[in-house]
């Protein structure tokens, strides 16, 4: 190769690292130098490129002078790119390389992401990869690299990320292929937690998979990587071509891979992908092609994870086919919903995760210790599911023993069975429910949606009730009395759902009930004790499994009393002086009273 030598200090520099005919200047005594040099100036060698790459890793360009868009090297550095002195390649995409680098300013590692000089070239990709950057750089979460620094050298537009120790998910996969239950939720979670932060700013990821995903050591806390085709939510700019799919194909939402507009649910996709395999030891989606895959994703459904993995508790195998929903509206709200279900399930005594498979756990979580077994207890709400589809198998059976041929039938067309109620169809049933997914109530909104569609979703995967399918359609009413109600009027006038399940709290309950038992459509589980919904005889249509406030309060009293060994005296009673509180307080006297002691 010809090089230059610098007419100030004698320096020799390789003349192939000019970038786009710009001047080159010395690395040693910053002289300025031509970097069309005359022919007269004596050429000088300098070693093949490709010998400078990291291990393992293929010549980027396939011929010399592929980090010519690199200042020229001082010493055993493959080159500079501003401060930065660029040490060795760690990987490559189709939007950039990324670099091991020293920030000689702040004398720290880090990791380099520069665009590849092809992309570079174009000045809108440019402007793009800068802005996104800088969203990148604005979050601030423990679960997504930090972003140091974001700039152009020579037209060259890079971030400087932290120098991460460890290795990305899908390397260490290979040697775990189903890791323990407690890592795998605790991972999903703090994706989940991690695109949160994204999504909160506006950002959209796009491709999340194993390989964006780093657990870093000693815990294998999760950091995830490579927003390289993230996008703001709000921009309509399209970064595609006919023809070609921005994203991995084994991990991509079908909206996506159709090339229609994403919005941040097209991550919790993603994400749903990579707790499936994370849970079920292989992934969700597969193929011999890439069309085979992405067939896949947009037509069929993956196996059921408790057929592969029956360890897997059943709320966590109820959640991930919510995130691998067809349809965006059939996915959860938000990450932020999908992060607080999978810490609920974590911090749950009755969902047993085992303990971790990490040597060091950290933060994260120690062993179980060894002993008796944690008792195991159906949570309530599942409770509250199975009593509804009892009453609608009942409600239907007749209909369903009266359609089915006798024994000696031969073969027949199948007709469709005609409707015998609204919401109730040949294939399916439909459920509606009102409750708090925003607001202040939000947790037990989102626990209480959660634990129904995990036990309708083992219902359908066991042929669901009567061979119909129950679907659960889901209104946000923020914990708002008006709201609820024309929520409940929306699911009975436009939805047409056979009937109402879940609500949370007395004072949209007080205005719904009303409506379910004047339209006679089933209501069950109000999950409130006030005495103004518990009528004699009892509403017919209406299911509560909560117990009234005065018979919680005398329950309380009688364990305190017969079982604690309290005198009554030594017992307090404070309450709030509302309907609640009074409903409370005369569940007091009556257990006082039912053991002949003194109520006053």
């Amino acid at each position: 190769m010809t090089g230059l030598k610098c007419a100030n200090c004698g320096y020799e520099i390789d003349s192939s690292n000019s970038i786009f005919g710009h001047p080159l200047t010395c690395p040693r005594c910053q002289h300025p130098l031509a970097a069309n040099a005359p022919p007269s100036l004596a050429p000088t060698s300098a070693p093949d490129m490709n010998d400078t790459l990291a291990p393992n890793v293929p010549a980027l360009m396939g011929r010399p002078g592929a980090y010519a868009f690199l200042s020229p090297a001082i010493g055993d550095e493959l080159g500079w790119l501003g401060s930065y002195r660029v040490l060795e390649l760690l990987g490559q995409g189709g939007m950039g390389l990324v670099f091991r680098a020293d920030d000689m300013q702040l004398q720290r590692p880090v990791a380099l992401k520069v665009m590849r000089p092809e992309v570079a070239s174009d000045q809108q990709s440019r402007q793009r990869f800068l802005r996104e950057a800088r969203s990148m750089a604005a979050l601030k979460s423990d679960y997504i690299v930090t972003i140091h620094q974001v700039g152009q050298d020579k037209d060259m537009p890079y971030l400087a990320m932290e120098f991460l120790r460890g290795e990305p998910l899908d390397r260490w996969l290979e040697l775990h292929p189903r890791p323990a239950l407690k890592d795998a939720t605790r991972m999903g979670l703090e994706i989940a937690r991690g695109l949160a932060a994204a999504h909160k700013l506006g950002l959209i990821h796009r491709d999340i998979k194993p390989a964006n995903i780093w657990l870093e050591e000693p815990g294998g806390r999760v950091k995830i990587l490579d927003f390289g085709l993230a996008r703001a939510a709000h921009d309509n700019a399209r970064l595609t071509q006919t023809g070609l799919i921005i994203g991995t194909p084994a991990y991509m939402a079908p909206e996506q891979a159709e090339g229609t507009e994403v919005d941040a649910r097209c991550d919790l996709f993603s994400l749903g992908c990579v707790l499936y395999e994370l849970l079920a030891g292989e992934p969700a989606f597969q193929g011999g092609s890439t069309v085979a895959i992405l067939k896949a994703v947009a037509l069929k459904e993956p196996k059921p994870l408790r057929e592969v993995n029956a360890s897997v508790p059943i709320p966590l195998a109820g959640l991930v086919p919510q995130l691998l929903a067809k349809e965006p509206n059939d996915r959860p709200a938000s990450a932020q919903a999908v992060a607080e279900a999978l810490e609920a399930f974590i911090h749950d005594p009755n969902v047993d995760l085992g303990a971790s498979g990490f040597l060091h756990t950290g933060a994260h979580g120690t062993p179980r210790k060894k002993g008796r077994p944690a008792r195991r207890r159906v949570p309530l709400v599942s409770l509250v599911a199975l009593l509804a589809l009892i009453v609608v198998a009942g409600l239907l059976g007749r209909q369903y023993l009266q359609s089915r041929p006798g024994p000696n039938a031969g073969p027949t067309v199948r007709q469709p069975r005609p409707a015998i109620a609204q919401g109730v169809t040949d294939e399916q049933i439909l459920l509606g429910m009102t409750g708090p997914f925003s607001g202040n109530a939000k947790a037990i909104g989102h626990e209480l949606k959660v634990g129904i569609e995990t036990y309708l979703n083992q219902v359908n995967e066991h042929g669901g009730v009567n061979g119909r399918k129950v679907k659960l359609i889901a209104l946000d009413d923020k914990y708002d009395p008006a709201t609820a109600l024309a929520n409940i009027k929306s699911l009975d006038r436009e939805h047409k759902v056979f009937g109402f399940i879940g609500n949370v709290g007395t004072p949209t309950a007080e205005l719904t009930l009303p409506y379910a038992s004047q339209r006679d459509m089933l209501f069950f589980g109000a999950f409130t004790g006030t005495d103004k919904l518990r009528q004699s005889p009892p509403e017919r249509v209406v299911f509560n499994y909560r117990a009234s406030y005065e018979d919680e309060t005398a329950a309380i009293i009688r364990y305190l009393i017969l079982v604690k060994k309290l005198r009554p005296e030594q017992i307090a009673v404070f309450y709030q002086d509302d309907g609640y509180g009074k409903s409370g307080l005369k569940g007091v006297e009556k257990a006082l009273r039912h053991m002949s002691l003194d109520a006053d």
